[in-house]
């Protein structure tokens, strides 16, 4: 397993800005859609569980610093305070992979551990048929609420286009996407408030 550490950047799939576990990743719609038993929301330990039930193995893996981390480096900042440097527990990005099937899981900080923002599932033609894959889909969601060219979108409001500013399951060929609604403002704020309020009351000055 390659194991790769490095400092976190706040792409275009960070979280919502709620203060709530239960929200950081987005008001969960239902049905929630899974990839291998995974939805978003999930943490590290839940994923690694529903991988090994389904088989896979994690083949490589990038971390980061947690959300208490990146607290710390905020108010070190504002105190003039020395940043230890940080040890990269969290994960931000996996692949698992089991003959001619992958998948692939990107998370988000969140206060009590990191959470699953995004993933995909690919596999080869070989391995799976993907027309056991549209079946299944079909019978889990029902018939896909939007269809464009060869791809098939699950989504609350289609006539929005089934994206990222709603929670979506899409699939085409020999691919399953999730993902859903992201503000990496709002995980910007949260980090910023936690920790101001961490930090020691101010004496008056008179």
């Amino acid at each position: 397993m390659t194991v790769i550490r490095r400092k976190p950047v706040l792409t275009a799939f960070a979280v919502v800005a709620s203060f709530a576990l239960s929200a950081m990743v987005s008001a969960q719609q239902s049905p929630q859609y899974k990839i291998a038993g995974v939805s978003r929301g999930m943490k590290g330990p839940e994923v690694k569980a529903k991988m090994a039930a389904a088989g896979y193995k994690l083949k490589s893996e990038n971390r980061a610093e947690s959300f208490s981390q990146l607290v710390a480096f905020e108010k070190a900042k504002a105190t003039g305070s020395r940043y230890q440097t940080p040890t990269f527990t969290e994960p931000m990005f996996q692949t698992w992979e089991k003959p001619g099937e992958m998948i692939n899981l990107w998370y988000v900080q969140a206060p009590s551990g990191n959470v699953v923002k995004a993933g995909n599932y690919q596999f080869s033609g070989s391995a799976v048929d993907p027309a056991v894959v549209k079946s299944t889909l079909v019978s889990r969601y029902g018939p896909p609420k939007l269809v464009v060219g060869p791809r098939m979108n699950w989504c609350a409001k289609p006539a929005t286009g089934c994206k990222s500013n709603q929670e979506y399951m899409s699939f085409q060929s020999a691919r399953v996407d999730i993902g859903g609604p992201t503000n990496e403002e709002g995980l910007r704020q949260l980090i910023a408030d936690t920790a101001r309020q961490s930090l020691p009351a101010s004496k008056p000055s008179f």
